[in-house]
């Protein structure tokens, strides 16, 4: 009998041919006669008959159309497109400094989580000097209390909740609670980010070991611009990018923009020096 990794990837050849097949009706299609509507729906239709033959399970993720397109199966009846913007990025999680399970997609930019026990990605890039601002996006799946998105040192233990027990040099902003934990230790309170499509912001000044955290547009967990009021990690060594959860789900990493939000007066995109 087939492996689940063995029948999700004969399903995302099925669909990534449908994709195939359809591409020459797509191009002769007149803009705005919603021809391309039917992309969504075709893939979607694919993956209806995937599920009612038993091969789609809960928290799968799928990779179709060159890995544009991710499939996240949230339970066994549910499940939901994510549309990756078709870009090119110099750098993205770190596939070497991530815990088994763990699905790169779309150059490394969408890191996505299988569920069934907490698991660590960080960034390729990590810092120890200068003044850095990236996002990481919730698009959506499963949420946990164990969750956290923000920094942490490259020896993390790959099953830790960053800002909380990793062993310090760590600072994380947890999903359900909007606690603000650094080396263990609760620092700040602030909003969780449970809503699909939730941008959380992280500004890292490494010249002074400062790390500030927000949701979308609420208030910063201090002020980066004049370097006041954030959490400061132990340590002295350069600090990465760090997402943490134990749930299927999916986050995706902007590091070097376009972002959603402008970055802090100072601060530079996290992919540069």
């Amino acid at each position: 009998m087939a492996t689940l990794d063995e029948r999700i990837t004969a399903l995302a050849q099925a669909v990534a041919a449908d994709i195939k097949a359809l591409h020459s009706q797509l191009a002769s299609t007149p803009p705005g006669t919603g021809g391309a509507a039917s992309l969504p729906t075709m893939t979607m239709a694919a993956l209806d008959v995937a599920r009612d033959a038993g091969q789609l399970q809960a928290n799968a993720l799928i990779s179709v159309a060159d890995k544009k397109t991710v499939a996240l199966c949230v339970s066994p009846n549910e499940y939901r497109l994510l549309e990756a913007p078709i870009a090119t990025f110099t750098t993205g999680w770190d596939a070497s400094k991530m815990a088994s399970g763990i699905v790169l997609l779309d150059s490394q930019t969408v890191a996505a989580f299988p569920g069934a026990g907490q698991r660590v990605v960080l960034s390729q890039v990590g810092h120890s000097t200068g003044k850095h601002y990236a996002e990481v996006v919730y698009y959506g799946g499963n949420t946990s209390g164990d969750c956290s998105v923000g920094v942490a040192h490259a020896g993390i233990p790959l099953d830790s909740q960053v800002g909380y027990d990793g062993g310090g040099q760590e600072a994380g902003l947890f999903q359900n609670s909007g606690n603000i934990y650094v080396d263990g230790r609760l620092g700040r309170t602030g909003s969780g980010f449970t809503a699909s499509g939730s941008v959380v912001c992280v500004a890292y000044d490494a010249d002074a070991r400062m790390v500030f955290l927000r949701v979308g547009e609420g208030p910063w967990s201090g002020d980066p611009a004049v370097g006041f009021g954030g959490v400061s990690p132990s340590g002295a060594g350069p600090l990465f990018l760090a997402v943490c959860t134990p749930a299927g789900a999916a986050f995706r990493g902007v590091f070097e923009g376009p972002f959603h939000y402008s970055p802090p007066p100072g601060y530079g995109p996290w992919s540069g020096t």
